[in-house]
């Protein structure tokens, strides 16, 4: 059975979904909240939004403010810490700078002019601009996009540019490992996450690890480095921070990262060091691959002029 829906019908449901996931995060589900009195401190459990691994945390409210942040030793990800990040959380929180209604151009584009309108206001005027982009556009929705910084609420807002019909969506993720998402998941069919806990070698190309992505399994890594059972080779052009806590750096040139994994592929196949239960369970056409490789002659001799 087919159902067919309006493009009207179906714009006013998806923004109606889209109000109520954004506005989710801020409904309580107690239907008796305790009462707190004036300057008495209450402990609310949460969520850190500074960055994709979305910690575990305590927040501290006074008088209907945000004053403390801690970590929630319970969660297993982060295991009882909150970095510097997590905890300017609060800064973020209370920026002057940040908007706290909505806001409607009121100039040219450019001209730096808004004006302050209602909530409904803004949700009509986006329903009207939408609705006549799907019914001028027909199945071309090539002129609308969504850009989101880091936060929970954008995931509403994927969904819905996603069944809107554009693919123009842009958040952090599109600046940082999208690259790296899309390629394992056309290779290996989804994104895995690195066993750090148990790896014995571990190849860094270009992470910095000690000042971007300071987590628990990171702070684990680093305590097994230089000689303490974890061999951990960083390839990056800068001697980073990162760098300087692994076994070896390799300054390669930036932009020469694919010549060096080839150089290793070809080693790994040239002399049989794969897995081949692994690779005649789960990979397509070996044969073609490994041809290629070794036809081309990717030897780490031909990568050292590279890199």
């Amino acid at each position: 059975m087919q159902v067919k829906v309006s493009r009207r019908k179906f714009l006013q449901g998806s923004v109606a979904l889209s109000i109520v996931g954004a506005s989710s995060g801020c409904l309580s589900f107690d239907n008796k909240p305790k009462k707190v009195k004036k300057g008495e401190r209450k402990k609310v459990a949460t969520l850190c939004e500074m960055c994709v691994n979305k910690c575990a945390a305590f927040a501290y409210v006074e008088d209907g403010k945000v004053v403390k942040l801690d970590p929630n030793p319970l969660f297993p990800k982060s295991r009882n810490m909150l970095c510097a990040r997590g905890n300017a959380g609060i800064s973020a929180l209370y920026d002057e700078d940040r908007l706290k209604f909505p806001l409607i151009r009121a100039g040219k584009r450019g001209d730096g002019k808004f004006r302050r309108v209602t909530w409904d206001e803004a949700f009509e005027f986006i329903k009207t601009k939408l609705i006549k982009i799907l019914e001028e556009e027909k199945d071309n929705r090539s002129t609308f996009g969504f850009c989101a910084g880091e936060g929970m609420g954008e995931h509403n807002f994927k969904s819905f540019v996603g069944a809107f019909g554009s693919s123009n969506w842009l958040n952090h993720t599109s600046v940082c490992l999208q690259s790296a998402i899309s390629g394992f998941g056309l290779t290996l069919g989804t994104s895995g996450t690195a066993d750090l806990q148990n790896a014995d070698y571990v190849i860094m190309g270009g992470a910095n690890r000690a000042e971007a992505i300071v987590t628990p399994d990171t702070m684990d890594m680093f305590k097994r480095t230089m000689g303490r059972g974890l061999k951990l080779v960083v390839v990056d052009p800068r001697f980073s921070n990162t760098a300087s806590k692994a076994d070896t750096w390799l300054p390669i040139k930036a932009g020469t990262d694919l010549a060096f994994v080839l150089a290793l592929t070809y080693v790994a196949i040239k002399e049989e060091l794969y897995s081949k239960d692994f690779v005649e369970k789960h990979f397509n056409n070996f044969d073609k691959y490994k041809a290629h490789i070794l036809k081309n002659n990717y030897t780490p001799k031909w990568a050292a002029k590279i890199t």
